[in-house]
């Protein structure tokens, strides 16, 4: 069975399944989403800034962004099995390694969005692109 999470420019989002997907478009201040045995699939627009803390336990992580370069990026990236991808450019980053990840938008303080994301998944890929 599918399951999906929409919420668009809400003020913060809450959800949390077992044993399944979560997956849509998804905008707010303050947003915590959380699965296990299932993927994390997510349009994040970046038209306001956010926090976002996303986990699952047996699922991949992937992410579409924003390329806007308005749009600053603070990432905080783990998995325990499997790669990390991130395909932003002007990234710096603190931690770099196959399995954990810590990167920053260079000037992002500066940023007229700033985008917070902190996601973890102990048995799959995680993917950030535009």
């Amino acid at each position: 069975m599918r399951k999906s999470f929409l919420c668009s420019s809400c003020l913060s989002s809450l959800k949390s399944l077992r044993n399944g997907r979560i997956g849509g478009d998804v905008e707010a201040r303050d947003t915590v989403l959380s699965t296990s045995n299932g993927k994390i699939d997510l349009t994040l627009p970046c038209t306001v800034s956010g926090e976002y803390d996303l986990s699952t336990s047996n699922g991949a992580i992937e992410l579409t962004v924003s390329s806007n370069p308005q749009v600053g990026y603070d990432l905080d990236l783990s998995t325990s099995n499997a790669d990390i991808d991130i395909n932003l450019s002007d990234l710096d980053y603190s931690r770099d390694q196959r399995t954990s990840k810590e990167a920053r938008t260079e000037e992002f303080s500066g940023k007229a969005v700033q985008i917070t994301i902190k996601a973890d998944t102990s048995n799959g890929t995680i993917d950030v692109y535009t």
